[in-house]
């Protein structure tokens, strides 16, 4: 196989505001394509920060994978994608696009959408949430006039903000998720979590730092809240780490290195009693299309991350009101718009 990989830089409609950043423009992503024989799978590399990537960094890892590809095929795909995470550990974006450019070549060579090769054709999906961001009142308020209908809406906040939270439930009567992004410390949280119940909130995700299961599991027991740990959890050894601490995990493809590390993640986490979102980050709508793939795995889904991209140059799955349509084409099923 080739492998060619090149920057994509997006922008978006409107900033998106977190405690972590502010998302505007120069949103700078790498682009794979893997060509075997008259195919080409697509895949996308989406870097955080957080974890220490860059569009750089991943560039410098994916001329690395080069040589482990060249006299492969995307039926050897288990076996390059472990040669590859052996070669280079600690570098699931890289590997992430690698899997599914992977994923999408196998696809179109036997002419069926990824969701069917793996079985999960019919399986029934859950709707997505949609994620505001840190704004203002005035704005809030405003945003949910737009989101009258949507079925699910994931809060941000850097600190725990009642008088929001009470804003929100006045004008939108949906599910509503909040979202800490380990910003809290435990001691607040223990103060707002009970306070919280009476919004009809549904569920929690990772209102503290990373790196202190155990905090997660003090107020696991102390809250109806369904509590879903995200930065706690890249990989089937943080299943472990994890078991008795939270209620579920949320999977990103960026973190855990692709839809195959995913799907043993899932199972894992169901093998232990945990229920599982599918997550993203502000990315364009190749890798949204991939983890949606898998969605009829999930419990919760949180696949709006391609929605505010203005330059997107792919098409792939809809998604009306909250609900997640698959595209019907081989592979990830994506168009050049």
């Amino acid at each position: 196989m080739e492998l060619n990989f090149s920057r994509l830089n997006l922008t978006l409609r409107e900033p998106f505001v977190s405690h972590k950043s502010v998302t505007d423009s120069g949103i700078e992503h790498v682009i794979v394509r893997l060509k075997w024989k008259n195919y080409e799978g697509v895949g996308i590399a989406v870097p955080a920060k957080e974890y220490g990537e860059t569009a750089g960094t991943i560039s410098v890892v994916l001329e690395q994978y080069r040589p482990g590809l060249q006299h492969s095929t995307p039926f050897e795909m288990v076996t390059v994608l472990e040669n590859l995470q052996t070669l280079l550990p600690g570098h699931p974006a890289a590997l992430s696009a690698i899997d599914i450019a992977l994923h999408d070549l196998l696809g179109k060579r036997l002419e069926q959408p990824i969701h069917r090769l793996l079985g999960l054709a019919g399986k029934a999906l859950p709707p997505t949430a949609i994620s505001l961001g840190l704004m203002s009142y005035e704005n809030t308020i405003s945003s949910l006039e737009k989101l009258y209908d949507w079925p699910v809406i994931k809060l941000k906040m850097s600190r725990p903000d009642e008088s929001r939270l009470k804003l929100v439930r006045e004008h939108y009567r949906g599910r509503i998720w909040i979202d800490g992004n380990g910003a809290w410390n435990l001691k607040e949280a223990m103060k707002t979590l009970d306070r919280f119940e009476r919004y009809d909130v549904e569920l929690i995700e990772q209102p503290i730092a990373a790196g202190f299961p155990e905090h997660l599991k003090f107020l696991r027991e102390r809250t109806s809240l369904q509590v879903i740990a995200d930065e706690d959890c890249h990989s089937c050894t943080d299943i472990r780490r994890l078991t008795d601490c939270v209620d579920g995990v949320n999977i990103k493809l960026l973190k855990c290195g692709g839809i195959s590390n995913a799907i043993k993640i899932i199972h894992l986490a169901r093998d232990a009693g945990m229920s599982v979102m599918l997550g993203c980050k502000t990315e364009s709508s190749i890798g949204i299309t991939a983890m949606a793939q898998i969605a009829g795995l999930a419990d919760y889904l949180d696949l709006d991350g391609h929605l505010d991209i203005e330059n997107d140059i792919f098409e792939g799955l809809k998604i009306i009101k909250g609900e997640v349509q698959l595209p019907c084409g081989p592979g990830l099923g994506l168009t050049l718009k």
